[in-house]
């Protein structure tokens, strides 16, 4: 079964406190079973909760952006184990799932790594992401994310890691 809105908000809150306590950071099956709870919070229907978790992705993005890599690849292993399932492949979902990725996105444009942003844009253009005529919807929510919230200039940042990507 599900949790309660206060239970999964206290899961998603012991799942930082463990995760930023560690201070030796391997990506141990442990950690990435905690990531891999933390991402699946973060798809919840409960808007309280999902909106609880985002901020706890954003405070665990800030402190260690070692385990935002290992969140986003969380994310993209549920969206593969699960991806197909009548439950996540509704837009709410997949506006979940965009949301989530905004959260684990860089806050600073001095945060950007080239494995950051390769990440987020093979992410968004999973098949899960895809429209009917082949274009992901995921990434124009992601550029507008960064370009508002973060102040990141997109296409800027992009051409000055194309040489580091390529």
């Amino acid at each position: 079964g599900t949790l309660a809105p206060q239970q999964s908000k206290s899961m998603a809150a012991t799942c930082r406190d463990l995760l930023l306590g560690v201070s030796d950071m391997d990506v141990s099956g442990i950690v990435r079973d905690l990531c891999k709870q933390l991402v699946l919070l973060s798809l919840d229907a409960d808007r309280i909760v999902q909106k609880f978790v985002l901020e706890t992705m954003k405070q665990i993005n800030g402190a260690a952006t070692d385990l935002a890599l290992t969140l986003l690849d969380a994310l993209h292993d549920v969206l593969v184990e699960r991806g197909g399932e009548p439950d996540f492949t509704t837009q709410s979902m997949q506006g979940r799932a965009t949301r989530c990725m905004a959260a684990l996105a860089p806050m600073t444009e001095s945060g950007c790594s080239c494995e950051i942003i390769v990440k987020l844009l093979l992410l968004c253009h999973q098949p899960y992401f895809m429209k009917e005529k082949g274009s992901s919807f995921a990434w124009p929510c992601l550029v507008r994310h960064l370009e508002t919230s973060s102040k990141i200039g997109v296409k800027g940042l992009l051409d000055r890691l194309m040489p580091e990507i390529l």
